[in-house]
C-alpha cells in the first residue's frame, strides 16, 4: 500500500537543500540572506520547505511560517506575516508588541478624530504613513531580537499570491538586513508568472541584491521519478509504472503523487482535478461535506470557523476532518486546517454546484459577520465581503467592502483600498438605503475611491470617479462639497498633465468658497487648500498670475497653521517664475522648507511634489549627485508609503533614469518592477529606458523604439525618448541621411505638439547637424561638392536657428529653473562643434576650439556624452596634424579615455567608434590583448585561425568589401593610395586569393572579416 509524500522520505532534493542549509549557515555567521524557492504548481516546494523547517528546527533554529493567500485582486494586506509572527506569540505565549497590535488584529487605540476624508489626496494617507512605517520598522526589528538568541528561518509560501503591502514589507525587509542571524525562504510557482503578474516586479528588485539567491525546484527525471515512486510505495517500483506516471505528470511531483495515489484503476480521468476528485470520492459521506464547506472557506480555514459553519457537532466534525486528514486531502497546520495543495482546494470548489457555493458561502456570511467589528483580525472584513458577494448578499458585501477598504487604508495599501472601494460602488445604487449600510453616501465613496486611483497611477480613473463625485454633490446640491470636488478634480487632472481642463475647475473652487464665505480671504483650511491648487494650476499653465495667488495662499496657510497647505504653496512659489532670476540658494531653501513643513504634517504627496522640484532645480543647473541623492531618497519614501505608482512617484522615477544616464550609472536598474506599472507610467518610464538601450546598441534597442511610437503622442517625454534615440540609433546604424531627417521630422514635432518652447530641441539639433557632417563627410569622398554645399546650408540654417532661439529662451526665462542650464549649453556647444566637420571655422579661429568647449560644457557631470566629445576632438585633431605631431599625440590620449569609459559603460557603439578611429589612424589603444589585430566583429575562431590579417589589412579589405577605390580607402585611412595597393597585395597572398573580390570572399568564409562592421 503506498503511502503519501507528506510522510515518505524526501528524495532527489538534495541539492536545493544543500543550497538551504548553506543559506542558514551563512546567517547563523551573521550574514542575513533570503532564497527564493520557485517551482512550477506541485513541483514540491512544500515538502521541501518543510523538510528544511524541521532541520533547521532540530539545529536550534527559531521557525517561523506563514502563508500567502489568493483572495482576489483586493487580498489581504500582510496576511503571510501575520500568520507568521502570530504563530510564534500564540506558542511561546508571548506578549503582543504594541506597534505588531494592527498587524496581528489585536486591539489597538482609536485612531484620531476627522480620519480619511480632507481636501487634498494626502489627508487620507497621510494620517497612518508614519504607522505604516513604524509597522515596517517594528517587524524588522522583532526579528531581529529573535535572531538575537537564535537563528530566525522565515518562510513565506506561496508569494505568488502575496498581497501588495506584503511585497513592499519583503522589500523592506531584505533590504535592511546588515548582520542580523535571519535567512529569509520565499517560495513561488514560477509557472504562473506570466508577463503582467505583479509578483515579477518584487522578483526583479529581489535578484539585485546581492544576499538574495534563487533556487529552482526542476521537474523529475527518470531517476528521480523512480525514487520518489519508490519512496511513495515503500518499496521498488515497477518500471512500466515509472514510464506511465513520468509522461502522465510530466515530472511533477504532486501530479506524480496523485497519479500514483490513483493506482491502475480503469477509467482514472486524464485531468488533474479529475485526479483530485476520485481521491475526495474515497471518502464517506461527512468527511466529503467537510472538505467542500472547507474548499469555501479557501486554502484554510480555521478550525472554530470550520466548526461554526460547517454546524456539526464538535464530534462528529473531528472524526471527518480526520479521516480527510487520514487520506492527505487537508492536513493541520496549528488552529487551522489547509487542504495539502492549492489545486486541490480548487478543484473541490470547482466541483461544487451553484445552490451549495451560494449555500455555504451565505454561512460563512452568518458566522462572519458576528465577528467583524471593532478589534477584528486583519482582513476579516475583505473576507467577509468575499463570501457576502459569492452569497448574493449584496448589503452585507457593501458594508464590509467599505470597511476593508478602511483597514487597507490603516496599512496604507492603496491598491486594495481601490479595489474595495470600486466593488462597494459596483453595489452601491443595489442596495436600498445604500449610505446607512455603508456608513457614507455615494458623493464621498466615489471621492475616496478617485483618492486611491491617484495614489495608484489610474490618473484617467481617478478623474472619471471625481467626475461622478462632482455630479452627485451637485445633484444634491451641497454647496461646500461641490467646492473641494471642483477642487478634487482639478488636482486628478494635473495628475494626468491636464492642466487646460483643470484651470476652470480649480478657480470654481475658489469662486465657490469665496461665494460661500462672502470672501475671498480664506477662512479655513479647505479654501487655504483651493487656493493652493488654484495657484499650482495657474503656475502650470504659465499665467502671470501664478505668484500672487501663491502668496495669498502661503500666507493664508501660515496664518491658519496649516503646515500641508503651508509645503504645498513653498513648491509652488520655488518654481514660479518671478520675473527675475531666483538665486539657486533661495530655491533651494523653499523647496527643502517646503520638504520639512511636508514631513512635519505627515502629507506624503506634497513631500514628493517638493522633492520633484528640488530633483528638477538640481538639475536644471548641472548637480547631477545632489539630483540622484534627492531622487533616490524621494523614490524609496514612494515605495515605503504604497505610493509606488502615483503621478509625482512616476515623475521622480522617470527623471531618476534620465539622471542616471547622464551620470554613467548604467548597470543599475532601480525599477524592476516596470512590467507592473499603469500603462502611461511604463511608456514613460520605457522611453526614459531608450537613452541607455541605444548608448549600449543592444540588440532590442530597435524594437523597443518601435513599441512605443504609439505612445509618442500622448507625453512629451516619451516623444522626445522616441524621436531622439530613434535619430541617433540611425547614426550608430550607419545611416546619417535618416537620421538627420528623423531629428528635423522631431523637431518640428515637438513644436507643434508641446509648443515652440521645448528645449528637447536643442538635443535634437545637435543630432541633426551631426548627422548632416557624417553625411558631407561620405559625400567629400565621392568627391560630390554640390552634395556637400547643400548640407552645409542646411547645417548653417539649423545653426543659425538653434542659436536665435537659446537666445530667446535665455531672455524669456530668467528664472533658475526655467532658462537653459548647463545640459541645454553643452549641447549647443556640442551642435556648433558637429557643425565644424562641414562648415569652414571663423577666420583665424582654432578649427578644435568648439570641440573643445563642447568638452568643456559637459565636464559637469555627463561622461558619455564627454566620451563621444574626445572622440569629435580627436578626429578633429587627426584631420589636422600629421604623425609625430602634438595634435596626434594628443588625439591618442583623448581616443584612450574615451575608448575606456565606453567600456566602463558597455557603450558598443561608441567602443567601435573609437576603435574604428584609432585604426585608421593607426594609433594604439590600451587593451587586455596589448591592441586589436581581430576585429571587433570578428569571432573568436577568427582570432585563432592559421591565418590571419593585421587590423590594418582588415581595415583596408572592409572598405573594398563596399566597393571602394583604392583612392578613396587610403582618403578614409589616412595612407595613400600606394600603401593601400600594398596592403591588398599582402591579403591576397596571405589568403591564396586571385583578386579583390576572390579575396573578400575567402575572408568572410574564413570568418576574417565581417561584412557587416
Amino acid at each position: 500500500m503506498s503511502r503519501l509524500s507528506i510522510d515518505a522520505p524526501l528524495v532527489g532534493r538534495r541539492a536545493e537543500l544543500d543550497a538551504l542549509a548553506a543559506a542558514l549557515d551563512e546567517a547563523r555567521d551573521g550574514r542575513p540572506g533570503a532564497v527564493l524557492l520557485a517551482g512550477d504548481a506541485g513541483a514540491g516546494k512544500t515538502r521541501v520547505l518543510q523538510a528544511f523547517a524541521a532541520r533547521a528546527a532540530a539545529d536550534g533554529a527559531t521557525v517561523l511560517r506563514g502563508h500567502c493567500v489568493d483572495f482576489g485582486a483586493a487580498g489581504l494586506p500582510y496576511l503571510a506575516f501575520a500568520e507568521a509572527l502570530g504563530a510564534h506569540l500564540s506558542a511561546t505565549s508571548a506578549a503582543v508588541p504594541a506597534g505588531l497590535a494592527a498587524l496581528l488584529g489585536t486591539p489597538a487605540p482609536e485612531r484620531p478624530a476627522g480620519g480619511p476624508g480632507g481636501v487634498d489626496a494626502a489627508a487620507e494617507s497621510s494620517a497612518v504613513e508614519v504607522g505604516r512605517m513604524q509597522l515596517f520598522e517594528q517587524v524588522a526589528r522583532f526579528v531581529g531580537a529573535l535572531a538575537a538568541s537564535s537563528p530566525v528561518l522565515l518562510v513565506l509560501e506561496d508569494l505568488h499570491w502575496a498581497d501588495p503591502s506584503s511585497r513592499d514589507l519583503l522589500r523592506y525587509l531584505l533590504g535592511r538586513m546588515r548582520r542580523e542571524r535571519v535567512l529569509v525562504v520565499a517560495s513561488y510557482r514560477s509557472d504562473d508568472l506570466h508577463r503582467a503578474h505583479p509578483v515579477r516586479g518584487l522578483l526583479g528588485d529581489l535578484a539585485r541584491l546581492p544576499h538574495v539567491r534563487r533556487v529552482g525546484l526542476a521537474p523529475f527525471d527518470a531517476d528521480g521519478m523512480a525514487a520518489f515512486l519508490s519512496a511513495l510505495a515503500g518499496g521498488p517500483v515497477p518500471p512500466a509504472t515509472v514510464r506511465r506516471v513520468l509522461a502522465r505528470s510530466e515530472g511533477n511531483a504532486y501530479f506524480a503523487e496523485e497519479l500514483f495515489a490513483a493506482g491502475d484503476r480503469p477509467g482514472v480521468p486524464d485531468g488533474l482535478a479529475e485526479v483530485l476528485l476520485d481521491r475526495l470520492e474515497r471518502l464517506g459521506p461527512a468527511a466529503r461535506d467537510v472538505a467542500r464547506v472547507a474548499a469555501v472557506g479557501g486554502r484554510r480555514v480555521a478550525d472554530d470557523l470550520l466548526l461554526a459553519v460547517s454546524g456539526l457537532d464538535r464530534v462528529a466534525l473531528d472524526d471527518a476532518l480526520r479521516e480527510a486528514v487520514s487520506a492527505q486531502v487537508l492536513r493541520a497546520e496549528g488552529e487551522r486546517y489547509a487542504f495539502r495543495h492549492a489545486l486541490l482546494q480548487e478543484a473541490v470548489y470547482a466541483d461544487l454546484l451553484p445552490g451549495e457555493r451560494s449555500r455555504w458561502h451565505a454561512a460563512y456570511v452568518a458566522v462572519l459577520s458576528g465577528r467583524t467589528g471593532a478589534g477584528d483580525g486583519p482582513g476579516a472584513a475583505a473576507e467577509l465581503a468575499h463570501h457576502a458577494l459569492a452569497a448574493h448578499d449584496v448589503p452585507t458585501a457593501l458594508s464590509a467592502s467599505v470597511r476593508a477598504a478602511e483597514d487597507a487604508t490603516e496599512l496604507l495599501a492603496p491598491r486594495e483600498a481601490l479595489a474595495h472601494l470600486e466593488r462597494a460602488i459596483e453595489l452601491f445604487d443595489s442596495v436600498p438605503d445604500a449610505a446607512t449600510v455603508a456608513g457614507l453616501d455615494a458623493v464621498d465613496l466615489h471621492r475616496r475611491a478617485a483618492g486611491y486611483a491617484d495614489r495608484c497611477g489610474r490618473v484617467e480613473r481617478a478623474v472619471a470617479l471625481a467626475r461622478e463625485a462632482l455630479r452627485r454633490a451637485e445633484e444634491a446640491e451641497d454647496a461646500r462639497r461641490v467646492a473641494l470636488l471642483h477642487h478634487r478634480l482639478a488636482q486628478h487632472l494635473i495628475a494626468a498633465d491636464r492642466v487646460a481642463d483643470a484651470l476652470p475647475h480649480a478657480e470654481q473652487a475658489v469662486e465657490a468658497f469665496a461665494a460661500a464665505t462672502g470672501s475671498s480671504e480664506p477662512a479655513g483650511r479647505d479654501h487655504a487648500w483651493a487656493l493652493a491648487g488654484l495657484a499650482r494650476a495657474l503656475m502650470l499653465a504659465d499665467r502671470p498670475e501664478a505668484r500672487e495667488v501663491a502668496e495669498t495662499a502661503h500666507t493664508a496657510a501660515v496664518r491658519l497653521g496649516a503646515p500641508d497647505v503651508e509645503a504645498d504653496t513653498l513648491a509652488t512659489l520655488a518654481v514660479v517664475h518671478s520675473g527675475g532670476a531666483a538665486p539657486d540658494e533661495v530655491v533651494d531653501a523653499r523647496l527643502l522648507q517646503a520638504l520639512q513643513r511636508a514631513r512635519e504634517s505627515a502629507d506624503v504627496l506634497t513631500e514628493l511634489r517638493a522633492s520633484v522640484n528640488l530633483g528638477w532645480s538640481r538639475y536644471s543647473r548641472g548637480d547631477v549627485a545632489g539630483t540622484l541623492e534627492v531622487l533616490e531618497a524621494a523614490c524609496d519614501r514612494a515605495a515605503a508609503t504604497g505610493l509606488r505608482w502615483s503621478p509625482l512617484a512616476v515623475e521622480l522615477r522617470v527623471l531618476r533614469r534620465v539622471v542616471r544616464y547622464a551620470a554613467g550609472r548604467w548597470a543599475d536598474n532601480p525599477d524592476g518592477d516596470a512590467d507592473l506599472a499603469p500603462d502611461a507610467a511604463a511608456a514613460r518610464l520605457a522611453a526614459a529606458g531608450l537613452y541607455v538601450q541605444v548608448g549600449r546598441g543592444d540588440a532590442g534597442a530597435e524594437a523597443a523604439v518601435t513599441r512605443l511610437v504609439a505612445s509618442r503622442g500622448q507625453d512629451l517625454q516619451v516623444q522626445l525618448g522616441v524621436d531622439g534615440c530613434l535619430a541617433e540609433l540611425r547614426r550608430w546604424q550607419g545611416r546619417p541621411d535618416e537620421a538627420a531627417d528623423l531629428a528635423r521630422a522631431a523637431i518640428d514635432d515637438l513644436a507643434r505638439c508641446h509648443g515652440a518652447d521645448q528645449m528637447g530641441v536643442v538635443w535634437l539639433a545637435a543630432v541633426e547637424v551631426a548627422a548632416l557632417a557624417d553625411v558631407a563627410e561620405e559625400a567629400a569622398l565621392r568627391h560630390d561638392g554640390a552634395r556637400v554645399a547643400a548640407l552645409a546650408e542646411r547645417a548653417q540654417a539649423r545653426l543659425d536657428t538653434l542659436e536665435a532661439f537659446v537666445l530667446e529662451l535665455l531672455a524669456a526665462r530668467p528664472d533658475g529653473m526655467h532658462r537653459p542650464g548647463p545640459e541645454a549649453m553643452a549641447w549647443l556647444a556640442r551642435a556648433r562643434a558637429e557643425g565644424s566637420r562641414l562648415l569652414p571655422p571663423a577666420g583665424g579661429t582654432d578649427p578644435h576650439a568648439a570641440w573643445r568647449e563642447a568638452l568643456e560644457a559637459f565636464g559637469y557631470g555627463y561622461p558619455y556624452e564627454d566620451a563621444r566629445c574626445r572622440l569629435g576632438l580627436a578626429g578633429s585633431l587627426l584631420r589636422g596634424s600629421r604623425r609625430g605631431e602634438p595634435g596626434w599625440d594628443e588625439a591618442g590620449t583623448l581616443l584612450a579615455e574615451a575608448a575606456a569609459t565606453a567600456a566602463r559603460l558597455g557603450a558598443r557603439p561608441l567602443a567601435a567608434a573609437v576603435a574604428a578611429l584609432a585604426r585608421r589612424a593607426g594609433v594604439e589603444l590600451p587593451g587586455p590583448d596589448g591592441g586589436a589585430d581581430v576585429a571587433p566583429g570578428a569571432s573568436g575562431a577568427a582570432a585563432a585561425a592559421p591565418v590571419s590579417l593585421t587590423a590594418r589589412e582588415q581595415d583596408v579589405l572592409r572598405l573594398v568589401a563596399r566597393g571602394w577605390t583604392n583612392r578613396r580607402v587610403g582618403a578614409e585611412l589616412f595612407i595613400s593610395e600606394k600603401t593601400v595597393s600594398v596592403h591588398l597585395s599582402n591579403v591576397m597572398a596571405k589568403l591564396g586569393a586571385r583578386g579583390r573580390t576572390d579575396a573578400v570572399s575567402r575572408a568572410h568564409r574564413a570568418g576574417l572579416l565581417s561584412l557587416d562592421a
